[in-house]
């Protein structure tokens, strides 16, 4: 598992932290770069149906909607 943190300023002086676990052996099963997987997690962190939680898991299910909507564009990218 790789966690990332991420800060978010909210009220002035306020700063409120983030945590978003990904497991590294499925991402690469799923052919998810360790490159992207920072900018997929901080996209769940802005989901509109995020639940407000500070600390989210990238799950099987994230890694499976992101790789069926990158295989379309993988077909004619490569």
């Amino acid at each position: 598992m790789r966690r990332f943190v991420f800060e978010r300023s909210g009220a002035p002086g306020v700063r409120e932290k983030f945590t978003v676990e990904a497991d590294t052996v499925m991402a690469r099963r799923y052919r998810i770069a360790m490159q992207e997987l920072p900018l997929l997690c901080r996209r769940l962190l802005d989901a509109p149906d995020a639940d407000g939680s500070r600390a989210l898991v990238f799950t099987e299910a994230h890694m499976s909607t992101h790789a069926g909507l990158a295989a379309p564009r993988s077909r004619f990218g490569k």
